[in-house]
């Protein structure tokens, strides 16, 4: 009597892709594939250059959890929606980062600050400085202590003008030097600080007896 072989597949190949297949740079590339955005105009966002989102989308580098927090922000989703919950975070103090991470604030940064806040604090008094100058002027003559000119109140009028015309641009500056520096900071203390390490979240296998 013959008898039928069962060629039914076993279900065990029916099972759904493991998490382990999941990775950060290709869910990074798809979101902003998804959101219409260049890895230019995410740098813009995050105050980093391109060649750093590169680098987090190709995985030669992981983005610290400052950076997948804006970029989760950005998107308009969670980071639980952004690492569609296949991953949980793990940190750990990098003695090497944090020591380059002071020589390098010491050194270079400290002098570009200092640097970059007093232009902005010069032009922030040049500024207020313009914007005040007739009404000094129209205050000396006053008091006797200038004879009144025609030309000179124009001059003054004119400075007047030119520092109401620039308040906008140094307030947009400065929000975009302050906003620049926060992230510089908050990514230098992420990355240098703390190693961010990413660890499957995956159900455990059991162990043959």
């Amino acid at each position: 009597m013959h008898t039928s072989t069962d060629t039914t597949t076993p279900s065990a190949t029916a099972t759904p892709t493991p998490k382990s297949d999941f990775h950060l740079s290709e869910r990074l590339r798809q979101v902003r594939s998804d959101h219409g955005l260049t890895q230019a105009e995410i740098a813009a966002e995050l105050f980093v250059t391109r060649q750093t989102v590169t680098r987090w989308e190709s995985g030669a580098h992981t983005p610290p959890l400052t950076a997948l927090e804006d970029l989760a922000q950005l998107y308009g989703i969670t980071i639980t929606d952004l690492m569609e919950d296949r991953t949980i975070m793990k940190t750990k103090i990098n003695p090497y980062a944090v020591f380059g991470s002071i020589i390098l604030n010491l050194f270079i940064f400290s002098a570009v600050g200092a640097t970059v806040i007093a232009i902005v604090i010069s032009l922030w008094i040049v500024d207020l400085a313009f914007v005040i100058s007739p009404f000094v002027y129209l205050g000396v003559t006053a008091v006797g202590a200038q004879v009144f000119s025609w030309p000179e109140l124009g001059l003054g009028l004119l400075l007047l003008v030119g520092g109401i015309a620039t308040f906008p641009l140094i307030k947009l500056a400065t929000r975009y030097i302050w906003k620049a520096t926060r992230a510089y900071v908050r990514y230098m203390v992420s990355s240098t600080t703390y190693s961010t390490t990413l660890v499957q979240d995956s159900q455990p296998t059991s162990q043959p007896q």
